[in-house]
């Protein structure tokens, strides 16, 4: 029998891996989930491991419409302004400037991580390390940034070279990035590899929590 699946994204590199993964008989909850781990390489100046998210399914066997929210949460705690990481940085959007906030204390408590793994654990059909599998590639081996990526990379620059651990994945050859550039960043084809292997656990309880 033949299946067939249409895959929405916003890089082609994102829906590679979902393709990926439906042609090895992932059902389309793999698939989604697959791209989404993926998007956080081959989109990485809009998406990141550290963000939320939500989901609606459709159970066709059951009829069953299912809404899974797995959006950040504001972190606990009493907030030091003396100690706390946490400044703006201004962003230049040509007709405006608009000042962002960053830093550790500006960070909310991710979901994304919690929520697709659950998708995959309670609706597909895949073994977590085989969905991971095509962001791992992806992270070690390199995206290539799209021309609207690109553009927005450079408007954000102030925010991704902020740090110099960010620099050298946002701006690996001291500027902003360009079009067809190649962006790797080992240190996460790592924590995926990781999570695939540990669950996510590993993420929220484990050495990199």
């Amino acid at each position: 029998m033949n299946h067939y699946g249409v895959i929405s994204a916003g890089d082609p590199q994102t829906v590679a891996a979902g393709a990926e993964i439906l042609r090895q008989g992932g059902n389309a909850v793999d698939a989604a989930v697959a791209a989404a781990f993926a998007s956080f390489v081959s989109e990485m100046v809009l998406v990141n491991i550290s963000g939320g998210g939500i989901a609606t399914l459709h159970l066709a066997a059951s009829g069953q419409n299912v809404a899974c929210d797995f959006f950040c949460d504001m972190p606990g705690g009493v907030y030091d302004e003396n100690r706390a990481d946490f400044k703006h940085v201004l962003v230049d959007f040509g007709a405006a400037r608009q000042p962002f906030y960053i830093g550790r204390a500006g960070v909310a408590v991710p979901g994304v991580v919690a929520g697709l793994c659950a998708l995959a654990r309670n609706y597909g059909s895949l073994p977590l390390p085989t969905l991971l599998a095509p962001a791992v590639r992806l992270a070690r081996e390199g995206a290539i940034l799209s021309a609207a990526h690109a553009y927005i990379a450079e408007i954000l620059m102030p925010i991704f070279t902020d740090t110099p651990e960010s620099a050298r994945v946002y701006a690996p050859q001291g500027r902003a990035p360009r079009p067809g550039d190649c962006l790797r960043n080992p240190q996460l084809a790592h924590t995926l590899a990781r999570l695939g292997a540990e669950g996510p656990d590993f993420y929220y309880r484990g050495k990199l929590a």
